[in-house]
C-alpha cells in the first residue's frame, strides 16, 4: 500500500537566519523573566503549603459521621463515610438517567491527522535547507482536527464540527451522613467506571437510523469494524457513591475549606477509609511533588531563554557548518550550566524570605557550580582549539 506523503523542500539563507536569531533574543528575555517568575513563586507557594498542611495535621479533630456535634463547628475535622446523593443525573439525549456523583459524556471522531516530520541541512556560507515529509493517518480524536490548514487537504477533509459534544453533569448534593460536602470536596471524588448506555430510543430520528449500540457506548456510522472519516464514538462514565474520608472545616452541618492563619486553604478527600495522618502525609507529598515539577519548569525556561542569547554566535560560526556544530555544542552546554546556576540562585534569594536557615547552604552550591562551570568551560575552549574541523566541501 503506497504511503500518504506530501515533501516539501525550503530552504533559508545566512542573512535571514542571522536576522531571526537577534531577533529571538528579545523572545529570550520573555523566556528568562518568566522562568524566574516561577521559581520565585514556586518556592513562596510550596512553603505556604507545607505550613498550612502541617498547622492542619496539628489541630484536626476526628468527628463521627452518624451526628453533627455543634461543638466542633469552624473546626478543622476528620471523618469517614458513605458519600451519597439524592441527585439523578441525566443526559436526555442518550436516554441516560443515573443516581451518580458524576456523569461524564465522552465523543470522539474519526478523522484525518496530519503529522510531519523535518531534517534540516546547514550548508556552507550558513544557509540552511529543510525538507519536511507530511504525512497523513486516519485516527480517533476527541476533538475536531481542522483540515484546512494541512499541507495538502486535498482528499483528507476532515467535518467542520461534532454533532455531539462532551458533556459533564455533577450532583449538587451529596453528604456524608447529615454533613453536606462542598462542591470542591465533591470534584475531587474522581474514580470514574463505564456506564453503559441502553437504549437509542431518545435519539433524533435523523440520527438513530445510522446509530448503533456498541461496546458499551454508541457508534454513529455504518460498523464499528470499518470506520470511516466523520464516525463518531460516544461513551459514558459515572463516579457512583462511594466510601470516602474528608478533612475540612465543619461549617454548621457542611464541611468546606479550612482557612489556616497563613491564609491556606486545607479541603482533602480521599476515596476509602484513610487516617488523618496518612491524608496530609499524602498531600504533603503531592506537594513535593508539584514543587519540582515546577522548579524543572523554570530551569527549563531558563535554559531556552539563554540558548536565545547564545544563538545568534552559532549561526555565525554556521558560515563553516562544522564550526557551527561545535559552537551550538559548547553554548549548548554553558546554557544548560548558567540556567543551573541562575536556577540555585533565584531559588536561594526566595528561601532567604521564606526558608532563610537554608538560603545560605544553596547560596555556597550555586557559587560551587558556577566555578566548576568556568573550569569545564575553559577546559572544552582550550581542547577544541587543538584541533580545528576541516571545513565541509560545498554542496
Amino acid at each position: 500500500m503506497p504511503k500518504d506523503t506530501h515533501t516539501e523542500v525550503t530552504t533559508q539563507s545566512w542573512p535571514s537566519r542571522l536576522g531571526g536569531a537577534f531577533k529571538g533574543i528579545l523572545f529570550g528575555f520573555v523566556l528568562l523573566g518568566i522562568g524566574i517568575w516561577v521559581l520565585f513563586a514556586n518556592e513562596g507557594r510550596a512553603v505556604r503549603r507545607a505550613r498550612a498542611l502541617t498547622e492542619g495535621a496539628g489541630i484536626v479533630l476526628p468527628v463521627s459521621s452518624d451526628r453533627v456535634d455543634p461543638a466542633y463547628d469552624g473546626r478543622l475535622v476528620h471523618l469517614s463515610g458513605q458519600a451519597q446523593t439524592s441527585d439523578v443525573l441525566r443526559d436526555d439525549t442518550f436516554g441516560i438517567a443515573v443516581g451518580a456523583i458524576h456523569l461524564q459524556r465522552s465523543v470522539e471522531m474519526y478523522q484525518w491527522r496530519e503529522l510531519s516530520d523535518s531534517s534540516t541541512r546547514t550548508k556552507l556560507g550558513g544557509g540552511t535547507e529543510t525538507t519536511t515529509t507530511y504525512s497523513y493517518a486516519k485516527e480517533w480524536a476527541p476533538s475536531v482536527l481542522d483540515s484546512k490548514g494541512f499541507k495538502q487537504p486535498e482528499g483528507h477533509q476532515n467535518p467542520d464540527q461534532m454533532i455531539f459534544k462532551d458533556t459533564r453533569t455533577s450532583a449538587r448534593n451529596v453528604s456524608i451522613g447529615p454533613f453536606r460536602l462542598s462542591p470542591g470536596l465533591i470534584n475531587s471524588m474522581t474514580r470514574f467506571e463505564p456506564q453503559p448506555v441502553a437504549t437509542l430510543a431518545r435519539l433524533p430520528p435523523d440520527l438513530r437510523w445510522r446509530a448503533q449500540l456498541f461496546d458499551g457506548g454508541v457508534y454513529v456510522g455504518r460498523s464499528p469494524s470499518s470506520p470511516e472519516i466523520g464516525d463518531l464514538r460516544v461513551s459514558f462514565k459515572i463516579v457512583r457513591p462511594a466510601l470516602v474520608s474528608v478533612v475540612a472545616q465543619q461549617i454548621g452541618s457542611g464541611l468546606g475549606p479550612y482557612r489556616t492563619s497563613n491564609g491556606g486553604s486545607i479541603e482533602l478527600l480521599s476515596h476509602g477509609a484513610v487516617a488523618a495522618g496518612a491524608m496530609f502525609e499524602g498531600a504533603k507529598q503531592a506537594n513535593r511533588v508539584t514543587t519540582w515539577i515546577l522548579r524543572l519548569l523554570g530551569f527549563l525556561l531558563i535554559t531556552f531563554g539563554i540558548k536565545r542569547f547564545f544563538r545568534p554566535l552559532s549561526v555565525m560560526a554556521d558560515v563553516v557548518p562544522a564550526v557551527g556544530r561545535f559552537v551550538q555544542a559548547a553554548t549548548g552546554m554553558v546554557a544548560y550550566l548558567l540556567a543551573a546556576v541562575l536556577t540555585l540562585s533565584v531559588v536561594a534569594v526566595a528561601w532567604l524570605y521564606h526558608r532563610p536557615a537554608l538560603a545560605v547552604t544553596l547560596l555556597v552550591l550555586a557559587g560551587v557550580a558556577l566555578a566548576a562551570s568556568a573550569v569545564g568551560i575553559a577546559k572544552v575552549l582550550k581542547r577544541n582549539r587543538q584541533r580545528a574541523p576541516a571545513p565541509e566541501p560545498a554542496q
